[in-house]
């Protein structure tokens, strides 16, 4: 998307150039050298509402990270690897314990699984708050809860605010390299804005060039 608006910037700019140094506004009788024609017309016109579009961006959908999305992911994450410590307990012929701690779970997520390829890769959590717990074969979230809504550990988190300092290294890296992306799309998109004014003046131009030719 970066290179299609330096393209259409380039292109728009080109455009107004031509247009205001080679089409001239002249009456029936006069023979210019550069003349207006319908699709000329038709042309620029339809430049002009593209440029207006990639000049009025729509906001990407990440900004806020409301809870919800945060505690969905961090059931996907629960489901993940509680089916992975059920596994490695089977393979290994011995009984889950009745309890396992945080230090525990990532103990086995950090050393274990990855290095016996459980996991192929290192799982991420949304938030820093995000610490599970097991017991009696239930796994669930200090933060986010269990993905059991019959859980005593369930919660909703619908209403609630997602508080920023709450994000992980790992999503907080995603969230700032966005948040810089979207302010690169900003700026670009003044140009684009200007560049638009431009060729709408253009436009006008060249619509008395062709009425008037």
């Amino acid at each position: 998307m970066k290179y299609l608006e330096y393209i259409m910037l380039i292109y728009g700019l080109f455009l107004t150039l031509y247009v205001f140094i080679f089409i001239k506004i002249r009456n029936k009788e006069s023979k210019p050298k550069f003349k207006a024609d319908l699709t000329d017309l038709i042309g620029i016109i339809f430049f002009s509402i593209m440029l207006f579009i990639i000049a009025n961006p729509t906001p990407p959908k990440y900004h806020g990270y409301p809870t919800k999305g945060f505690q969905k992911l961090c059931f996907v994450n629960q489901r993940i690897i509680f089916d992975t410590i059920k596994m490695y307990y089977e393979d290994n012929k011995k009984e889950i314990p009745p309890v396992l701690t945080t230090e525990e779970i990532n103990h086995y997520l950090d050393e274990v699984f990855l290095k016996e390829r459980y996991l192929k890769s290192k799982l991420y959590f949304p938030s820093i708050q995000c610490k599970l717990e097991m017991k009696n074969n239930e796994l669930y979230c200090l933060r986010h809860g269990s993905t059991n809504k019959e859980s005593p550990y369930y919660k909703s988190n619908e209403k609630e605010n997602f508080d920023s300092d709450e994000l992980s290294d790992y999503y907080r890296e995603i969230k700032n390299k966005r948040d810089k992306e979207w302010q690169e799309t900003l700026e670009r998109a003044k140009y684009l804005k200007i560049v638009f004014a431009l060729t709408i003046l253009a436009s006008i131009k060249m619509l008395f060039a062709y009425l008037l030719s």
